[in-house]
């Protein structure tokens, strides 16, 4: 299952409630000091 970053406290640019889903960015993210600042989303499979 697939999931994406929704921004809950801004940072770099990103405001809160912006969706990332760009795969690189989001494992950039989740390694760097701002994965407190998002939540984890899952999408469903089509």
């Amino acid at each position: 299952m697939k999931f994406q970053l929704v921004v809950v406290r801004p940072f770099d640019g990103l405001a809160k409630g912006d969706v990332v889903t760009d795969e690189e960015r989001i494992s950039a993210i989740l390694r760097g000091e701002h994965a407190q600042d998002v939540v984890r989303v899952t999408v469903p499979s089509r």
